[in-house]
């Protein structure tokens, strides 16, 4: 289209130019223009393909299997998800959850709004992801009304009609209806970094909620639904069976846990300066040395490109981001135990004598202390030359967390079982503190020295 604007005096300007320069050349002006407008827009706005890096909902339905088998065997699920994402099984993993726009009733509204909606979004919501939700929603019936007052196809609240400035009936139409519901999907999906779970808890109970409860809220519904709706994905993707998938990580998450425990102390020098310490301490040297015995054994020659691609790849998945050399923060699933607490000191900051080995939250005395997970406390103590008094978590997905500079709250004791986002602690300014804060710590073993990983692999992003 030329440019214009109201009072017509830019399209009068180029007529006239055009009038001037004569027949011939204004006609091949004519020609370039018709051309551009035809040929060259629609390719610049022609849609991305999914992202390859696994951004997509296809990454996130797989990451259950990855956080189940990580917790098992002690490793961060990132680096098993990138690692299976470079072996030559995935391109057929990810093609039987994937798939294109199924052959349903409102197929082209489903494949309209998806290029409206997905263009330019890391994280991308799949024709699968919304056909199940549209089925498990409505089973495609745009005349249902719930009895909290959902209407149409995707189930759409009031409210999310009135932020179109639709009315109800309006908001029935289903263009309209599917074309909302997507515009939310979509939005849960990049808020959420890629978690399907959250993604489909927020669309079916609120974002608030999510916040609220730290994740998937405790609701039955939610519950059942945040299992249902990635189920019925499958038949809309051509394919229902992924136990051979999570055998294949399951496999994979074992065979690497061998190879780590075997090279424990072994090339962490070569790790070192091959990958840098950063890359190193965030991950483990015997994990870093078992993806480099990994790749030898099924891939042969990648070496240290091989493992510092993988690495590369983990921080895409978390959506890590360095700045200056310090990791800012990551997308994992614990919840971060204070909120609106600035960090003061960061993992493996060097400190008299010793390398910081958590991560501290500046906050005001008596602030209430959050469990990171679902756990069992273990640790009540008294630690009068460091922290003061900490208490531990044992986590059921297989990790330990720390609080110190904190005093237990409520009747919280010794084998008391604690949800994720409970009040379990205060803060206090005691032990070796130069002002109240927390010390926050996560394990993946037993031993602190050896076993103690970065928080904020751990961590929800914020």
């Amino acid at each position: 289209m030329l440019p214009t604007n109201p009072n017509g005096k830019d399209r009068d300007s180029l007529m006239a130019l055009l009038i001037g320069m004569g027949t011939l050349p204004s006609i091949l002006i004519l020609l370039l223009i018709t051309f551009t407008i035809f040929m060259v827009i629609p390719f610049l706005n022609k849609p991305e393909a999914l992202p390859e890096d696994g951004t997509t909902t296809t990454m996130s339905i797989f990451r259950d299997y990855y956080e189940e088998a990580a917790a098992k065997y002690n490793m961060p699920w990132e680096i098993l998800a990138a690692i299976h994402a470079k072996s030559p099984p995935y391109s057929s993993h990810a093609s039987k959850v994937s798939g294109t726009v199924p052959d349903v009733k409102y197929k082209e509204y489903i494949e309209s709004s998806l290029h409206r909606w997905n263009k330019d979004r890391k994280y991308q919501v799949t024709p699968a992801l919304v056909a199940a939700v549209m089925e498990q929603e409505s089973n495609f019936n745009p005349n249902v009304v719930s009895s909290a007052g959902a209407v149409g196809l995707m189930q759409l609240m009031p409210s999310n009609c009135q932020a179109r400035q639709w009315s109800i009936q309006d908001c029935k139409i289903p263009v309209n209806n599917i074309d909302r519901g997507v515009q939310l999907l979509v939005n849960h999906l990049n808020i959420y970094n890629g978690n399907i779970k959250y993604t489909l808890a927020a669309y079916n109970a609120g974002a608030g909620n999510v916040k609220r409860y730290g994740g998937v809220p405790p609701f039955q519904e939610t519950q059942n639904y945040v299992k249902k709706v990635p189920e019925r994905m499958g038949k809309y993707a051509g394919e229902t069976n992924l136990a051979p998938v999570k055998d294949y990580i399951f496999d994979l998450a074992q065979t690497l846990k061998e190879e780590a425990d075997s090279q424990k102390g072994i090339c962490k020098k070569d790790a070192t300066h091959q990958l840098g310490e950063q890359t190193v301490s965030t991950y483990g040297d015997n994990v870093i040395c078992g993806i480099y015995k990994l790749d030898s054994k099924f891939a042969g020659d990648g070496g240290w490109d091989y493992v510092n691609e993988v690495a590369s790849q983990a921080n895409v998945f978390t959506g890590r981001v360095t700045i200056d050399g310090n990791v800012k923060y990551t997308g994992g699933t614990l919840v971060w135990p204070v909120a609106n607490c600035p960090i003061t000191g960061r993992w493996k900051e060097r400190r008299p004598g010793h390398f910081h080995r958590g991560l501290d939250l500046a906050c005001a005395e008596n602030t209430l202390v959050r469990a990171a997970g679902d756990g069992v406390i273990y640790i009540d103590k008294d630690n009068p030359g460091g922290f003061g008094h900490y208490l531990g978590i044992k986590h059921t997905n297989g990790l330990i967390s720390w609080y110190g500079h904190t005093i237990p709250y409520g009747n919280i004791r010794v084998g008391t079982k604690v949800t994720k986002g409970q009040y379990i602690a205060q803060i206090k300014q005691i032990g070796r503190s130069t002002g109240p804060h927390l010390h926050f710590e996560v394990h993946v073993g037993s031993n602190p020295s050896s076993d103690a990983r970065d928080p904020l692999l751990f961590l929800q992003k914020k």
